[in-house]
């Protein structure tokens, strides 16, 4: 795959593995400041949005209101901590 061939976010996305604690901020019209939120990855793939191919990571949030997973653009997602290497095999086996 050429460097022009390669999903937006590829680069950032290359460091990250599924179990890695990640954050990333939310802006609350309320207190109008940036909210940090954090979640732990169970998914990395890319896809398509807005006719462009970007790297998308599926999270569990840990602190948000929302139930379930949700998708993030992997450029806006910060590692907090490492999944260790035994994890990582646990889960990909």
């Amino acid at each position: 795959m050429e460097p022009s061939d390669s999903p937006f976010g590829k680069l950032i996305s290359d460091d990250f593995c599924i179990g890695d604690i990640v954050e990333w901020s939310k802006w609350c019209p309320i207190d109008k400041s940036w909210k940090l939120n954090y979640g732990l990855i169970t998914n990395i793939s890319n896809k398509i949005k807005s006719n462009r191919l970007v790297s998308v990571c599926t999270v569990i949030p840990m602190k948000e209101p929302v139930r379930g997973e949700i998708e993030l653009f992997t450029f806006n997602l910060r590692i907090i901590s490492k999944a260790s290497e035994s994890k990582q095999n646990e889960i990909s086996n």
